[in-house]
């Protein structure tokens, strides 16, 4: 029979076991608690407010400016003749046929393959930024060499506002097969109404990888070019993030889907300001990812019926190496991005600091 000293000896040590598991249980659930939490919330990366993510997001609507963007689910009917595209027996325009394909280019995320795509192995042609001592007062295509461009240029709200006047999209079943823009915003607000929709399309490109592809970019811009900064000839990516350089992003891809972009001084961003991109986007875009760049542009492809022109491929392995061509080939040599490796990994402290400064992009 056991002592009462080994009695309460034993007594002690189930205590501390007891309470030894019960520490280690409500670490766990504080871990666990909190790791919860940063997935619903997201700090500025100053630091002074908190804003959670809700979802669904109920009530949130569209803003009234692309309301002549038509919903992706509204999918455009393939037409028997290609010449007759959007017109029915009565000869009437058929809104939801003659919409215009409009691309989203945004910057550093692999847009251009997709407008190579368009305009070399599709014979498309575009409208986007043509560049000439002066805009012809009527609109015409030009070719400069594999790709065909609409005389206009879409940069600015001027030059939306005169191609509309041209008649660009009265025209465009004549003149151009889709437009290329990085602000469509503005697009919608300068050029689309209810007589002329468009159809929005993208390539997204996970924010951190933007940043860094912006950085490399910058850093080798030569002198003569307007974006030039001399400091950032000898910097690290390191400094250029941790020091808050001027050129480092903040938020684009929403602040662009907004019309925030051209803001003097950047707004601070809201619950509501992200809501509603995630709203525009699942609504009024067909989405592809970079990450999968072939099966977004057959995506794109099989959407709005776009094949390889007959004209310039005669067989089917001469269409597909041309979209390999363009998709893939110059991706290949981008290696001073695939070299930062410690700016990829999610566990390091200056991953979360890009993250941090574009919360609502990784967001979207």
């Amino acid at each position: 029979m056991a002592s009462p000293k080994e009695v309460w000896s034993l007594y002690l040590l189930g205590f501390v076991i007891l309470v030894t598991i019960g520490c280690n249980n409500y670490v766990e659930e504080g871990k666990q608690r909190r790791s919860k939490k940063s997935k619903e919330l997201l700090r500025s990366s100053y630091g002074a407010s908190v804003v959670e993510v809700r979802h669904p997001m109920e009530g949130v609507k569209v803003p009234s400016v692309y309301e002549n963007l038509l919903d992706v689910s509204a999918k455009p009917e393939p037409a028997a003749d290609a010449n007759e595209a959007g017109v029915n027996a009565t000869g009437a325009a058929d809104e939801a046929a003659e919409a215009m394909p409009i691309f989203w280019h945004i910057e550093h995320s692999g847009g251009s393959s997709i407008v190579r795509v368009l305009g070399s192995c599709f014979s498309l042609v575009q409208a986007s930024s043509y560049s000439s001592a002066q805009l012809p007062d009527q609109l015409s295509v030009a070719r400069i060499g594999d790709q065909k461009y609409a005389t206009a240029d879409l940069t600015t709200p001027q030059g939306m506002q005169q191609a509309k006047a041209q008649g660009l999209l009265s025209s465009q079943r004549h003149l151009t097969d889709f437009i290329v823009t990085h602000r469509p915003y503005h697009l919608a607000q300068n050029l689309l109404d209810r007589s002329h929709n468009g159809r929005l399309f993208v390539l997204l490109r996970h924010p951190v990888h933007i940043v860094v592809s912006l950085f490399h970019h910058l850093k080798h811009l030569p002198p003569s070019h307007p974006q030039h900064d001399q400091t950032l000839q000898a910097m690290h990516i390191h400094d250029w993030i941790t020091q808050q350089h001027a050129t480092l992003p903040d938020n684009i891809i929403l602040r662009t889907l907004l019309g925030y972009s051209d803001d003097r001084y950047a707004r601070a961003l809201t619950i509501t300001d992200l809501n509603t991109a995630k709203v525009i986007l699942k609504q009024k875009a067909l989405v592809g990812l970079l990450e999968q760049k072939g099966p977004a542009m057959k995506r794109f492809q099989k959407y709005f019926g776009w094949n390889t022109d007959p004209s310039i491929y005669k067989n089917q392995a001469r269409a597909d190496q041309c979209l390999e061509r363009s998709l893939h080939w110059g991706w290949l040599h981008k290696t001073d991005e695939h070299n930062e490796l410690d700016v990829f990994n999610e566990d390091t402290s200056i991953y979360q600091l890009i993250k941090e400064k574009n919360m609502f992009d990784c967001e979207l």
